[in-house]
């Protein structure tokens, strides 16, 4: 989704302000939810670890009757609801969206010729999703939702990032993104993004993943202990995601031309179409990769050498 950023849109800027404001949100949206829950416990006498619950039920039950027993119990139960509506209504504009654009995104890419199908192609994804969700509006679908949140978004997420950050800073080089990046934003990047794209990122994802492994216990549902297959079919559709990543790269090796070696080296460096979609940004951005040396412990004063080279000069100077 990124793409729909301007060019030298400051990404650094953004990879600082987005995960603060994720989790000052988290933690302000705490304070709110367990002052509720807080109040509750002292109303009824009953301790705090047994009145807050997981998942749905923790706003269709237990907040609504926390609220019921609150002073002026409607004017709350009104903004409470509402709260949930406005929050469905971003979660279906935000979230179904960056998830129907990156599957419509991704095939255009790789079919180009397909491209002026995209209104077919994305009702087609839509009618898609939603046949796959139906499961999750039957009687027992809040035990198929549970068990798409146990697996899929716990599992799969550190496999992917790991995956991401480990084909940008090993294979296709942290200097090189470092230098398309400061190409971008006109900026020097600090030292401390190479050590954590290189190393400091991918150890925390290997850690989080091992954590998740290890502390993983049986599926449940309120009282409801899921069965073996249930747990199979959770983990089939945790890494169904995930396999599509050596089994396209086992595809790109199979088709390709020459050697083993030579296919694998070929399929692991960039090709020479590659770079900024915009003309004049291509033209430039090949000018800066040749006159531009990536050393991934490249000296900063290079860099800000060459922006003071590369600038126009004032025709009144002239």
């Amino acid at each position: 989704m990124a793409s729909y950023n301007k060019f030298n849109n400051n990404i650094q800027r953004d990879s600082v302000f987005v995960p603060i404001m994720n989790c000052g949100t988290s933690i302000f949206a705490g304070f709110v939810v367990f002052s509720v829950l807080g109040f509750m416990s002292h109303q009824t006498g009953i301790p705090v670890k047994d009145v807050a619950t997981a998942g749905p039920s923790l706003a269709f039950v237990t907040y609504p009757e926390a609220i019921a027993m609150m002073p002026l119990a409607p004017l709350w139960a009104v903004l409470f609801f509402f709260m949930l509506y406005t929050l469905g209504l971003d979660s279906e504009a935000g979230e179904q969206f960056v998830q129907v654009e990156t599957i419509i995104a991704a095939v255009l890419d790789e079919y180009p010729r397909y491209r002026k199908y995209k209104l077919l192609i994305t009702a087609g994804s839509c009618c898609l999703l939603f046949l796959l969700s139906l499961s999750c509006v039957t009687k027992g679908g809040m035990y198929v939702l549970q068990l798409f949140d146990w697996y899929c978004a716990n599992v799969t997420v550190p496999i992917v990032c790991f995956c991401e950050i480990c084909i940008v800073a090993w294979i296709y080089g942290v200097g090189k993104f470092v230098r398309d990046v400061e190409f971008m934003i006109g900026k020097v990047i600090n030292f401390y993004w190479r050590i954590a794209w290189l190393a400091f990122t991918p150890i925390a994802l290997v850690i989080i993943l091992g954590a998740i492994l290890w502390s993983s216990r049986q599926v449940v549902y309120e009282n409801y202990v899921y069965p073996d297959w249930a747990v199979a079919v959770g983990w089939m559709i945790a890494f169904s995601s995930v396999l599509f990543i050596p089994i396209y790269a086992a595809h790109i090796l199979w088709n390709g031309k020459g050697s083993f070696s030579q296919r694998l080296k070929r399929s692991a460096i960039a090709t020479e179409d590659y770079g900024p979609g915009d003309s004049s940004d291509f033209a430039a951005w090949k000018e800066h990769c040749a006159s531009t040396k990536y050393y991934w412990l490249r000296s900063p004063i290079a860099f800000r050498r060459w922006l003071k080279e590369s600038k126009p000069k004032d025709p009144e100077e002239n």
